[in-house]
């Protein structure tokens, strides 16, 4: 199992995420999805001597304050990867997507620059990918067309998306592509993802989707607001956990200047 970071939260997953699987994480702007996505992140440094890779789909700016974050909380110099080198990219990087898209972003526009982190961070030794930014699900079509392509590209075999991601150079370096072989099974991707629902009783009443990430994910987590002894508080709940035992406790949690706390 791959340890989330948060050791409370662990232990309510059984001892964490599956390793190869996608998670999804749903709650409201603000609510600590971005807090989560990065100690989950962070945590590969230790238990796989890589930290994962954060992609961020936002179009509003850098709203997420990833940096900020990273280097407060972990002393991790989180970089942003604005031209990507596949061998020699490293662990822990940063890739804004849709940055600098002034006249309506275009994934068409932006793919040889995914396809080169997305790989570069394989052929590197990562084996978490956290996807931050994801406005409420349907809302943003190039967002979802983002979302598909990702999820096929995380899972295909490391010298086809070498091939894809390399062009031209790929033949001249094949050595180095199998130098770098990877398993993409191995793979766990973290979905971050705005609800429009605030408290989190609302979320579970609304359920999972039938289609699309919420259907497809192994693990399903939802974040939100609580009244508690006259206050407002923030609380998650395992709503899926597939293939592996997990609490039903809607677990309180705080931001703090630590991160997330529970």
């Amino acid at each position: 199992m791959l340890s989330t970071g948060i050791p409370k939260l662990d232990r309510m997953l059984g001892g964490g995420f599956i390793p190869g699987t996608s998670v999804v994480v749903l709650g409201a702007t603000g609510i600590g999805k971005t807090h989560l996505g990065l100690a989950f992140a962070h945590a590969g440094l230790k238990q796989e001597g890589k930290r994962g890779a954060i992609l961020d789909l936002t179009m509003r700016g850098d709203a997420q304050r990833h940096r900020e974050y990273a280097g407060r909380l972990f002393g991790w110099s989180l970089e942003e990867a604005r031209e990507v080198e596949p061998f020699s990219l490293g662990d822990g990087r940063l890739l804004r997507l849709f940055a600098g898209e002034k006249a309506g972003p275009r994934l068409s526009r932006r793919l040889p620059l995914l396809l080169r982190f997305l790989y570069g961070s394989f052929a590197s030794g990562v084996r978490r990918l956290v996807v931050d930014g994801i406005e409420p699900l349907g809302t943003v079509e190039v967002q979802e067309e983002a979302l598909t392509y990702i999820a096929r590209m995380v899972r295909k075999r490391h010298d086809w998306l070498a091939r894809e991601a390399l062009r031209e150079r790929f033949f001249s370096s094949a050595g180095l592509v199998e130098e770098h072989s990877y398993e993409p099974d191995k793979i766990t991707v973290v979905y971050l993802v705005t609800a429009r629902e605030n408290l989190l009783e609302e979320l579970i009443r609304r359920g999972l989707s039938s289609s699309g990430l919420e259907a497809n994910a192994t693990t399903v987590i939802l974040m939100g607001r609580v009244v508690s002894a006259g206050k407002v508080k923030r609380a998650l709940y395992v709503a899926k956990h597939r293939g592996a035992e997990c609490s039903d406790e809607i677990a309180e949690f705080r931001i703090t200047e630590h991160g997330l706390e529970m």
